[in-house]
């Protein structure tokens, strides 16, 4: 299964989620996970405060680059996990409604509902608050996958 993550930038949320549940799933060879942006400047770091609060957790995010997502990345993904539901509706029109059906916002997905906040410039309990609301977003997730077996 491949699981993309998106967020606007690439620098904060879908990165987290990213580092997450690469942390969960270890060396579970079935789960490829990526994420990617909506818009951002290509090569950027994650964002300080990002890589700080999952130090905080022992991942390691210092060689994160963001990157844009395409149709391509779209086509392989098994399921694309947007940070908002804004997320999703940017990635239909850019992309066609073929992404409709494999394509929903994260807290949607596993239950949860709503969007996942955005840090961007926030202070870094403003990250922590982010990275705790998708550390259970994506236990949720992972379980999810690799309980139902529709994936």
């Amino acid at each position: 299964m491949n699981i993309l993550f998106v967020c606007t930038g690439n620098t904060c949320r879908s990165p987290m989620a990213e580092g997450l549940l690469k942390a969960l799933i270890q060396e579970d060879d079935n789960i490829l996970v990526l994420s990617g942006a909506i818009s951002t400047a290509e090569g950027m770091p994650a964002s300080e405060n990002a890589i700080a609060v999952m130090e905080e957790l022992d991942i390691d995010l210092r060689e994160h680059i963001s990157r844009n997502i395409d149709a391509d990345v779209l086509n392989e993904a098994d399921l694309v996990l947007t940070m908002t539901e804004g997320h999703r509706e940017a990635i239909l029109h850019y992309f066609g409604d073929d992404f409709e059906f494999k394509t929903q916002p994260l807290l949607d997905f596993v239950g949860i509902g709503g969007d996942v906040s955005d840090p961007y410039g926030g202070s870094i309990e403003t990250y922590r608050r982010c990275r705790d609301q998708l550390k259970e977003a994506v236990k949720l997730l992972y379980k999810k996958v690799t309980e139902d077996d529709t994936f």
